[in-house]
């Protein structure tokens, strides 16, 4: 399978790896992939499985359309809960 490709500064090529998916139930909502993400990815949304009045926060993926395939979410979440992969062509 062949995927998309992009091109460093220095002409060396990569393969970027775009945000799939993040498990809300194992998030620790640290806001890490919020802060890291410049592209609006990530949004903070009540825990639909709270008992709390206030609602637990949780990040969720809201809009994976925006990312740019830099896997740097994935890299600096702590719990490891974001998933990244390549695209085909």
């Amino acid at each position: 399978m062949e995927y998309i490709t992009g091109i460093t500064s220095c002409g060396r090529t990569w393969v970027p790896t775009f945000v799939v998916r993040s498990n809300i139930n194992d998030c620790g909502c640290c806001g890490k992939c919020f802060k890291i993400c410049g592209r609006g990815v990530f949004e903070y949304i009540d825990h639909p499985d709270s008992d709390d009045l206030c609602g637990a926060k949780v990040m969720t993926v809201a809009h994976p359309g925006n990312c740019i395939g830099c896997g740097a979410c994935a890299r600096g979440c702590p719990k490891k809960n974001i998933v990244c992969e390549p695209k085909a062509r």
